[in-house]
């Protein structure tokens, strides 16, 4: 069997294991989500990048779920999520935030995975979660997933785009204009194929995009926000780093700061670990799962794995038997 048709197989053998739907509804928003594995399982709650959704974790999440209990949002403008008037960090935060508190039921404390967009909102989570009153909400552990790490603070919002909604006659034509971003060779045509299906929908007028084109024009950031390099200094909870091989925000002079970083704010958590900080792929570019999503799992379990053993993940107030949260005496290192 080729490498290609080996992918193929395993792929299918992934999205055979669908998970289960579900949403919240969150400042009158309502955010879907999928969930796999047991509930009693520690979680892991997976966010998409910039125009993509929670479906492009589909051949990912079920090789975690004998090991996590797996939950992959919409973000508010994206997939089946409803599209609000005004986005902002904070409140793609509170979604992220928000579905951990609900699935994480009080027992553990979740890891963040966040890949592009979607990790830089993982990360104003994590910066938050410290503050936040419910211990379900504090994160164990975040990952990034080739997502930028710049000392540049928040930058204006783009101008409203002046084209309207474009409308296809039909499903097929909308994904034959399915395009990633930013643009990057194609590894494997029938994954592409997959997302760009669950990025449309049939309405009325005919065939469109789910996500929010206008997005970042409606971008209401806090500017009080610190640049990511200063915001990950102050997490509490260890950070880890996956990126592709040949991705264009990961070049060769760029990682030594971007080690540094992380080995200093690994020194500065009380759960510090040995293990590596950063992950490369090799052969993958941004669009890192796509290119090669086995070696992506493989590396991702690595680092779940990794930060399980070094990392107190059971959370602080557990439930009792009536289901209502009870204070514990101690975090316990699950094994």
């Amino acid at each position: 069997m080729t490498a290609s048709r080996e992918t193929q197989a395993w792929f299918s053998s992934a999205i055979a294991r669908e998970g289960a739907q579900r949403e919240m509804t969150l400042d009158g928003t309502r955010i879907a989500y999928q969930s796999w594995g047991s509930e009693g399982l520690p979680l892991v709650v997976l966010v998409h990048g910039y125009a993509a959704h929670s479906r492009w974790w589909d051949f990912i999440a079920p090789w975690l779920a004998d090991d996590w209990h797996v939950v992959a949002l919409d973000l508010a403008g994206a997939g089946d999520s409803d599209h609000r008037e005004h986005y902002s960090s904070q409140s793609f935060a509170s979604e992220i935030l928000a579905v951990a508190r609900i699935e994480a039921r009080g027992a553990f404390r979740p890891i963040v995975v966040g890949h592009s967009f979607g990790g830089a909102m993982a990360r104003v989570a994590a910066f938050r979660s410290g503050d936040e009153a419910d211990a379900r909400s504090h994160l164990a552990g975040l990952v990034l997933v080739d997502s930028i790490i710049s000392s540049q603070g928040a930058r204006p919002p783009p101008p409203m785009p002046r084209s309207r909604t474009r409308y296809y006659s039909a499903v097929d034509d909308a994904i034959r204009r399915f395009r990633l971003r930013p643009p990057q060779p194609i590894s494997h045509p029938f994954i592409i194929e997959y997302i760009a299906r669950h990025s449309v929908r049939m309405t009325d007028e005919g065939a469109v995009f789910k996500a929010d084109q206008t997005m970042f024009a409606r971008m209401r950031d806090d500017l009080s926000l610190p640049d990511a390099v200063t915001m990950i200094r102050r997490l509490t909870c260890p950070v880890r780093l996956v990126y592709g091989e040949n991705s264009r925000f990961f070049q060769a002079d760029r990682l030594p700061a971007i080690k540094a970083l992380l080995a200093e704010q690994d020194r500065a958590t009380i759960h510090a670990g040995t293990t590596a900080r950063t992950i490369s792929v090799p052969d993958a570019c941004h669009h890192v799962f796509l290119d090669q999503p086995i070696a992506f799992v493989q590396a991702l379990r690595g680092v779940l794995s990794s930060l399980r053993e070094e990392t107190p993940i059971q959370s602080a107030h557990r439930p009792n038997e009536s289901g209502q949260i009870s204070p514990s005496n101690a975090a316990i290192r699950t094994e």
